[in-house]
């Protein structure tokens, strides 16, 4: 490739898959050969935890002391190397903690460059990389358009639930509030539906109205991540679905997904700040 992608995973809902999309493409990525950086967004940490952090917050370096001396002149640089863990599989990724909320509010007082904390913090690793995933907040506040700053592209992810497609809807407004605010076009390079089961009505229902609301605007996956129990079980044992069940049909479907994605958003390129 030349040039990194940096991609945000992305719906104003949480517990909708982002932490298990981002992970999951991650591992497909990287077994196709990409070099990778998942960036754990949110303070949640789900993400630091499914890779294997049991306590992220007792971490020294995480996202936080990455971006905190770009916000206070008076606390010392940090090396964005030393925030990287690098997984046996592959993978690399900067792990969070729960001080980012802090951290957020601080960003909300700077006068100048505050949207760009986070492309600064990246910066130093773009060509480290072929993608950075972006496992993102499900609160739209000044990290997040710090997010959008950075970002290339975004990939929504929802469930067939009501609250979750109500949060796609939010996150659809605000990449578009974003776009004319930061004066960039933000890529949505697709829309994933994940934890989905045939079998109940409920589903169906749900993926017609996520087809209805957003097949005119965004390219929608056709491969939908099936609803199953090996992927809480991958979880928990703080493995990928592809990695713990490789021959499993939600860990087929992520595999399926990774080509959709390197189609779409293989044609977007990068903008600087």
């Amino acid at each position: 490739m030349n040039e990194c992608k940096i991609v945000a995973v992305l719906n104003r809902k949480g517990g909708v898959c982002k932490t298990t999309t981002t992970h999951n493409l991650g591992v497909a990525l990287v077994q196709r050969g990409y070099r990778v950086l998942l960036v754990d967004c949110d303070t949640q940490r789900n993400l630091s935890i499914s890779l294997g952090l049991n306590r992220p917050d007792e971490e020294c370096y995480t996202l936080c002391e990455l971006l905190q001396p770009l916000i206070d002149v008076e606390v010392d640089e940090v090396d964005i190397q030393n925030c990287i863990h690098h997984l046996e599989n592959g993978v690399d990724f900067i792990p969070n903690k729960q001080a980012l909320s802090t951290v957020e509010k601080q960003i909300s007082t700077l006068d100048f460059r505050r949207e760009c904390i986070l492309f600064d913090a990246l910066e130093d690793v773009r060509l480290d990389y072929d993608y950075i995933l972006l496992d993102c907040m499900a609160s739209l506040g000044m990290l997040a358009v710090n997010v959008m700053m950075v970002c290339d592209a975004a990939l929504l992810v929802s469930t067939p639930e009501e609250d979750s497609i109500e949060g796609l809807s939010l996150a659809s407004d605000f990449i578009k509030e974003a776009s004319h605010a930061l004066r960039k076009k933000i890529h949505v390079c697709g829309l994933l539906i994940c934890r989905v089961d045939m079998r109940y009505r409920k589903s169906r229902i749900g993926i017609d109205k996520i087809q209805k609301l957003f097949a005119e605007e965004y390219p929608i996956y056709p491969e939908m991540v099936p609803d199953r129990v090996c992927v809480a079980d991958a979880r928990n044992k703080q493995v990928s679905i592809i990695e713990y069940a490789p021959e499993s049909e939600p860990a087929q479907a992520y595999q399926a997904v990774c080509e959709l994605f390197l189609r779409e958003v293989g044609c977007y390129g990068s903008r600087s700040a």
